[in-house]
This record gives structure tokens, C-alpha cells and sequence, in this order.
């Protein structure tokens, strides 16, 4: 039986993208897996303003238990099947030896990936390239809004998925971007959209409002979450997905 692999960033990104489609695919009877790239264990984090700012008090070492049980049950939801790799999330990633972060501010996060990560988009295709002999199809990010992240999992989806592969627009980020006024290009053709009944919309929202440690860091509070959800879908006409010859994006 043919499968769905959705791979995610972070233990949030294909709830919030893909959700609706997500639960729509196993509705149906077909078999989702959702692999989340970064979902390492902080341990002792570098000192930097990004973590401090968007982390505040929070108890770091719990933080990453605290996503993946989220990650758990909104996979539930969904009717998905979890897969969580261990790479570090970006703002805790460093130089090495001097344990500088490589990406200690706001801007740095959403903008050109350093070169140390070139090694770790390696790693990174190496363990997806397990899931390359399965029949499947797969799903990546496209990377809007930048961030590196979000760069790194496309490019090492195209090093091991192309040319079977689709990829999904990474929201909140493309809603930014429609709030600032910018226009994202796609080629003719590229792009469809899944329009989402109300079942699988309030399934999406769900498992969104699963993430309870992301929510006042996204959207401020649940209601405003489920609203900015709703409102979305109401102006795209459902969650929208491209087809694109592969090409590999630093920023």
C-alpha cells in the first residue's frame, strides 16, 4: 500500500502546513508518516539573545519532552504516525569547540545557513534517504519566510526525494509574507490546492492547538490561533502544495 511521508522541520511545521491533508489521507485509509528533523535534547544550551528572547524562563531541558509529547498527540489526531530524528534545533547549534551559537539572533535565523551546516544537511539526507525504498510520497518544505531550518530540510529533500516530490507552503511564515505585501512566485501550473471540508479543518486545528508551548509564541492564544487558521484557509481556499523542478535555496 502506497504511503505518505511529510517531513517537518519542527515538532509543529506539517500540523500548522498540512494538517488538513494529513488527516484527510488517513480518513481515507492511507498510511502517513510525519518525520521531524529536529527534535535533538538541548542539553546545556549556548548563551545567546535568540534563546533568551524566545525562551524566557522556560525550563530548557524539559522543553524538548514537553514538544514531543504535543508532537504525540497531535500525530494522534491526525491519524499519523510520529518519527522524531535527533538533529538541534538552530538557535542551539554552535561553531564547536568554542561553543559559539551560529545563530544568536533573529536575523541570523532567517537567513543564509552557515557553512558549518553543511555537514549537518549531509547527516540529514543520509537518514532520510533510509525512507527513500518505500512507496511513498513525499512531502517537504519549500522554506518561505527563510528560515534556516526550513532551508536545510528542503535541500536535503531534494537531494533525496527529487524528482518525486511535492512540497507545501511553510505557514506562519507565507501569512507573513502576505501581511508585508510581498508576492510569492511559483511557476504556471505548480500549484494546487487541497481544499479542506470541515471535518479535516477542525482536525488541522486541533492537532495545532496541541502545541501548547508554540501557541503564545505564533499566534498569543488558542481563540486567535483557531481564528488566524480558519481565516487563512477562508482566503487561500484550502492548504496549497507545488510541484517544481528541484533547485536548491541558501535563503
Amino acid at each position: 500500500m502506497k504511503t505518505a511521508v511529510f517531513v517537518s522541520p519542527h515538532l509543529d511545521d506539517v500540523a500548522l502546513s498540512c494538517g488538513g491533508l494529513v488527516h484527510r489521507l488517513t480518513r481515507q485509509g492511507t498510511g502517513v508518516m510525519i518525520v521531524t528533523i529536529f527534535t535533538g535534547e538541548v542539553g546545556s544550551p549556548p548563551a545567546s539573545p535568540l534563546i533568551e528572547h524566545i525562551w524566557g524562563l522556560t525550563p530548557l531541558p524539559d522543553w524538548i519532552d514537553r514538544r514531543r509529547i504535543e508532537d504525540f498527540e497531535s500525530c494522534r489526531l491526525l491519524g499519523a504516525t510520529p518519527l522524531h530524528l535527533a538533529f538541534l534545533d538552530a538557535p542551539f547549534r554552535t561553531h564547536g569547540r568554542n561553543d559559539t551559537p551560529l545563530y544568536p539572533t533573529g536575523e541570523s535565523l532567517f537567513s543564509q545557513p552557515s557553512e558549518v551546516d553543511q555537514i549537518l544537511l549531509e547527516a540529514i539526507a543520509n537518514r532520510l534517504a533510509n525512507l527513500k525504498a518505500t512507496e511513498s510520497d513525499f512531502y517537504a518544505p519549500l522554506g518561505l519566510g527563510s528560515h534556516v531550518d526550513h532551508i536545510l530540510v528542503r535541500n536535503a529533500c531534494e537531494q533525496v526525494f527529487s524528482p518525486d516530490l511535492t512540497y507545501y507552503e511553510d505557514y506562519p511564515y507565507v501569512e507573513n509574507i502576505a501581511t508585508l505585501g510581498q508576492t510569492v512566485q511559483y511557476p504556471t501550473g505548480a500549484m494546487y490546492i487541497e481544499v479542506l471540508n470541515p471535518t479535516d479543518l477542525n482536525a488541522k486545528i486541533a492537532s495545532v492547538l496541541c502545541y501548547e508551548t508554540q501557541i503564545p509564541l505564533l499566534f498569543g492564544n488558542r481563540d486567535e490561533a483557531a481564528h488566524r487558521l480558519r481565516r487563512w484557509m477562508l482566503d487561500t481556499g484550502g492548504e496549497r502544495y507545488v510541484r517544481l523542478a528541484p533547485t536548491t535555496i541558501c535563503a
